[in-house]
């Protein structure tokens, strides 16, 4: 037969399970705050593409983003359109007031302007370069972007679309 435990030594086994159990959860707890000089910027690791690390260092010839100008003359190189809407979203079963955020990344688009500097002739054959045969005309753009303001897209966030007439400008 097993000896049975006082009161007191009881309380001295539920005691220690207890500590056994919380303090782990307290540590984990702990070290899952976020610290008061949080930065983005100080986080993860310098990532080589699985290459050598020679020929990535950008300290030797680093400069600050604050040195960088841009030529206010010069077109863009790259557009993206974002399209912000404050809603409530379903979580959990629960409605939460949120944001959703999505954005296009247009391929090339005829306009007055473009066609004025000689950028894009619209009468070219496009069959061999896009694969829809034919730039973005504005009312495309305008589309999709009009599609990710209403209704239909409540659902997505953080999505970008490329509308480039099935041109893929990442290559």
């Amino acid at each position: 037969m097993v000896p049975r435990l006082s009161k007191r030594g009881r309380l001295v086994v539920a005691l220690i399970a207890t500590v056994a159990i919380l303090a782990p959860l307290a540590w984990l707890w702990q070290s899952s705050l976020v610290a008061k000089s949080y930065s983005v910027m100080g986080m993860g690791y310098l990532d080589y593409g699985g290459g050598p690390a020679g020929g990535h260092d950008h300290e030797a010839g680093a400069r600050s983003v604050a040195d960088i100008t841009v030529n206010t003359t010069r077109k863009a190189d790259l557009r993206v359109d974002l399209v912000a809407a404050q809603q409530n979203l379903i979580i959990g079963g629960k409605s939460v007031p949120g944001y959703t955020l999505n954005g296009t990344s247009p391929g090339p688009t005829i306009t007055e302007g473009v066609v004025k500097a000689g950028i894009l002739d619209p009468n070219r054959d496009w069959s061999r370069e896009i694969p829809l045969g034919r730039p973005n005309e504005p009312d495309d753009i305008a589309q999709t972007v009009l599609f990710l303001c209403s209704d239909a897209s409540r659902n997505m966030t953080g999505a970008n679309l490329t509308v480039a007439g099935g041109l893929n400008p990442m290559g």
